[in-house]
């Protein structure tokens, strides 16, 4: 153990030295599906570390799925390791795609039918200088960044990326022996689907990304890439879609039965791509923010109110999705403080919380005399390429054409040490949002338990809403006002 350890940190050492260099990382689709990565050692560098060396990805990502062609080198958790200096100078790793469905994680091959495949280059980059050079299959293309290529390409990495662009090294990438279909607005590939849920996918997309171009101008990225894969007979009773998005490129897998598409299906697709879709007009301006409520409570916020807007969603649909998001954020927190909940930055929490958050800012805005809706502020505050920040949205809803102080309770709740829920309603009251605590539990958020096994929590129907580890909001659980009818905007009656 202990040579092994000095062989790798002389390797390293060695690497660094010849770091004037760029390594080469060429992209291809194998004849079989798989992902074929060749990468091009520097002269006398023995080792290409890893530019992630997170180590749930060597466990999950390159240790089970990367093979190593040649036995000159080996791969390890830090990086790809070759034996000496003069021999092995291009290695190839055979990468198989498969589906991870992991949390906030982008799927680092993903298979679109046998023969297509999306990539996130961040699992494929390495810690130091290097040109990339993308090859589409003959007569398919490549695709990234909004682009569509036909001819291999060279890609030096762009430094730096701003608030919006990504640089090649950490992006979507898509290889494909098919040429994308040309859908209004977007090119698609699609694998795995039936041809009513294929149909329903394409006017679902349409339909949203003319009302985003309508309301917000063009995506930050250019044309999108939509990949949709299909996942039939997963024995799901309602639709499960899952995806994410990255510069320009919307990834999205759907679990379904072999039945017939019901209403409730439609309705699932409908607020999965509204959130989606609109991912396409943030680009990457709040990537550095730290706070994910800020990036998926947006998204959640914009596609709610444009599927109102769209009469997708009639009112009381939409209210009880608002008093959803309010009660599962305000249970799940409780009494911590917003800073040290870690449920704040994954799992659902972001979406639930920042949908709240940003219904809060409008209700104030709009208390505050602001008379533009929701789509319309937004359009303002997107406006620009700098990066967003937990302080920019502040900033943006602190000015007096916009909320004043009404949203000030909300910026100290989410910095101070005071219990959340607490904090929560008197966030409310100060931005105006009307609402009423109702003794009943209406719907069972995720933090209620059934039964406490301590007892002395105080029954709402057959669940105890009182118990230790299962804050329960005072008196009850938020109810929202009636939502009104206008179409360009939200009105939560006082």
């Amino acid at each position: 153990m202990y040579a092994r350890c000095l062989a790798t940190l002389f390797a390293l050492f060695v690497a660094a030295a010849a770091s004037a260099a760029p390594a080469g990382i060429a992209l291809r689709l194998a004849d079989d599906g798989a992902l074929q990565v060749d990468y091009t050692f520097p002269d006398r560098a023995l080792v290409l570390p890893f530019a992630n060396p997170d180590p749930q990805v060597w466990e999950l990502v390159r240790k089970p799925h990367w093979r190593l062609v040649q036995d000159c080198a080996e791969l390890r958790p830090e990086g790809i390791v070759r034996r000496r200096a003069g021999v092995c100078e291009q290695v190839t790793v055979r990468v198989q795609p498969g589906f991870l469905g992991l949390d906030r994680r982008f799927e680092p091959a993903l298979p679109i039918g046998p023969d297509a495949l999306s990539l996130h280059t961040r699992y494929y980059a390495i810690d130091g200088p290097m040109i990339w050079t993308v090859e589409p299959p003959r007569g398919g293309i490549a695709g990234w960044m909004g682009q569509v290529h036909g001819a291999a390409q060279e890609v030096a990495v762009a430094e730096p990326s701003d608030a919006r662009q990504a640089a090649i090294d950490d992006t979507d990438l898509v290889l494909s022996r098919r040429p994308p279909a040309r859908w209004t607005g977007a090119w698609a590939i699609a694998s795995g689907l039936t041809a009513p849920l294929e149909a329903e996918l394409r006017a679902t997309s349409e339909t949203l990304l003319a009302e985003y171009r309508h309301a917000f101008g063009e995506p930050v990225n250019g044309m999108p890439m939509l990949l949709f894969v299909g996942q039939p007979g997963s024995g799901e009773t309602v639709l499960r879609p899952k995806g994410d998005v990255q510069d320009g490129t919307v990834r999205v897998t759907v679990a379904f039965s072999e039945g017939k598409l019901a209403d409730k299906d439609r309705g699932v697709l409908r607020v999965f791509l509204a959130h989606e879709l609109f991912h396409l007009w943030h680009g990457r301006r709040f990537n550095a923010a730290g706070e994910p409520w800020l990036g998926e409570g947006n998204a959640d916020w914009i596609g709610l109110n444009l599927m109102h807007r769209l009469g997708w969603m009639n009112d009381s649909v939409y209210l009880l999705l608002l008093e959803q998001a309010f009660n599962q954020c305000a249970l799940a927190i409780g009494e911590q403080p917003w800073r040290a909940a870690p449920q704040r930055q994954g799992g659902i929490l972001p979406y639930r919380c920042g949908l709240a958050f940003h219904a809060i800012a409008f209700e104030a805005s709009r208390r505050a005399g602001n008379t533009a809706g929701p789509l319309e502020q937004w359009r303002a505050i997107l406006g620009g390429s700098d990066a967003l920040r937990e302080e920019d949205f502040f900033g943006w809803y602190e000015r007096p054409d916009f909320a004043g102080g009404r949203i000030a309770p909300l910026r100290r709740l989410l910095a101070s040490e005071t219990p959340f829920a607490e904090g929560l309603l008197a966030a409310m009251r100060s931005a105006g949002v009307s609402f009423e605590m109702a003794p009943t539990l209406s719907w069972l958020p995720s933090g209620a338990r059934r039964n406490c096994a301590q007892g002395g929590g105080s029954r709402s129907g057959a669940f105890d809403v009182n118990c230790p580890g299962a804050f329960s909001m005072p008196g009850g659980f938020i109810h929202l006002g009636v939502v009104g009818t206008a179409k360009s905007r939200l009105e939560i009656r006082q």
